[in-house]
């Protein structure tokens, strides 16, 4: 996860395909995340 960024605010703002996710869950959240 070299290319995750960590903001401010402490959450973790997703620069990488999400379907490269190894989770359902982490998934799903990253997608709430950045949409």
């Amino acid at each position: 996860m070299d290319k995750t960024l960590i903001n401010t605010e402490g959450m973790v703002e997703a620069r990488f395909e999400v379907r490269g996710m190894t989770c359902a869950s982490c998934q799903a959240h990253v997608e709430r995340a950045v949409s």
